[in-house]
């Protein structure tokens, strides 16, 4: 399975799956085991990545209407 647009962008960026790892309290290599953003870290990394949740996981979380 490949990696989705976010977490492809999370390794663009040099050192960004690091920094992400030290927000959250884990290690990189686990950052590096993911496809996509668990849906327990949504919420946290939203404004580290500044993105919206509904960017982010849109099957978890529906885009709000405008």
């Amino acid at each position: 399975m490949m990696r989705d647009a976010v977490m492809r962008r999370v390794y663009k960026e040099r050192g960004f799956a690091s920094i992400i790892a030290k927000e959250l309290g884990i290690t990189p290599s686990a950052v590096q085991q993911w496809r996509r953003v668990p849906p327990e870290y949504v919420m946290t990394l939203a404004p580290l990545l500044e993105m919206r949740p509904e960017d982010i996981r849109p099957d978890i979380f529906r885009p709000k209407k405008r």
